[in-house]
């Protein structure tokens, strides 16, 4: 089986193999995919309705990483989203 992964992860594969003393870059997604079989404490405490929202919730945020460069989050960029969700606002009124 293979596996195509967006060049932009690349590097942080790299760097986890390293950090992790992996041999390469399959024993670590091995590693991730055996590790994501052992279902958490709190994901056994989920119901089925919760555990399908963090699914889907999930199945987004992976979809997000192909999406495009990524944003900084500082301060003038939190400032243009409060004055962008204002003027919607005022739009609504």
């Amino acid at each position: 089986m293979n596996i195509a992964l967006p060049e932009s992860l690349e590097p942080l594969v790299r760097r986890r193999v390293v950090e992790g003393g992996f041999a390469c870059a399959e024993d670590y997604v091995r590693d991730l995919i055996l590790a994501d079989q052992e279902p958490t404490a709190d994901w056994q405490e989920l119901g089925d309705m919760e555990r399908q929202e963090v699914e889907r919730i999930n199945g987004l945020l992976l979809k997000s990483l192909g999406s495009g460069p990524p944003v900084v989050a500082d301060d003038a960029f939190w400032e243009c989203m409060k004055q962008r969700v204002r003027e919607r606002s005022d739009l609504e009124a």
